[in-house]
């Protein structure tokens, strides 16, 4: 079995940005934005339009629901995709190489907050491979794990021979550079599973993985 190196996205994929996201945003809105509404990457444009907050630099339509990730409980109490910390844990007993990469900019604070988040739920990978950045396509992998389509793009257009792949939401739905877009979201646990069959195929050099 070959050991590969797989580099993981954090939200969406590992932890479960959406519920805690979307349940802070409906909370002060009175909205009931759920991932199933969400057809775009562009989340503000399903958002009530008067969510603005003009002295945080949010002051378009909608666009005040990216405040939201401001807080710091958004990311620290947000809880795993069920699944996910099963899988990696599996796939890390084996050898694999789990490499993190995640996007923090909306405050100075957040990378601190998602890298505790790691230490708290994927404390098995180590903290050296935790990374905090946005250019995710310069890093090599054998396996890139992304539910961003503008991510996957990039990915494959430098990694051409990568394996990509992502639990499949509606607004990642579609995105032909996928080599599995694993059902669904509302069946996390059975996309991770797919996903690892997956992973563990390709390792083992099988041409019908996936």
């Amino acid at each position: 079995m070959k050991k590969l190196d797989i580099l993981l996205d954090l939200d969406a994929i590992c932890v479960n940005l959406h519920d805690s996201w979307y349940g802070a945003y409906n909370k002060d809105w009175n909205d009931t934005l759920t991932v199933d509404k969400v057809t775009a990457w562009n989340t503000h444009k399903f958002a009530k339009p008067e969510c603005v907050f003009p002295d945080r630099g949010y002051d378009k339509p909608g666009t005040g629901i990216y405040f939201y990730l401001e807080l710091p409980e958004v990311h620290l109490d947000a809880k795993p995709i069920e699944g996910a910390v099963d899988a990696l844990q599996r796939l890390s007993i084996d050898g694999h190489n789990l490499v993190v990469c995640t996007s923090a900019m909306a405050t100075e604070h957040t990378p601190s907050q998602k890298i505790k988040w790691c230490q708290k739920h994927l404390w098995f990978i180590p903290k050296n491979n935790i990374f905090v950045g946005h250019l995710k396509h310069m890093i090599r992998a054998d396996v890139f794990i992304d539910d961003c389509p503008d991510n996957v793009r990039k990915y494959r257009q430098a990694n051409p021979d990568a394996t990509i792949m992502s639990i499949r939401y509606p607004y990642n739905e579609g995105v032909t550079e996928y080599d599995l877009s694993a059902v669904d979201y509302k069946d996390p646990r059975g996309a991770w599973d797919h996903m690892e069959r997956a992973i563990r195929m390709k390792a083992d050099g099988s041409k019908l993985w996936g």
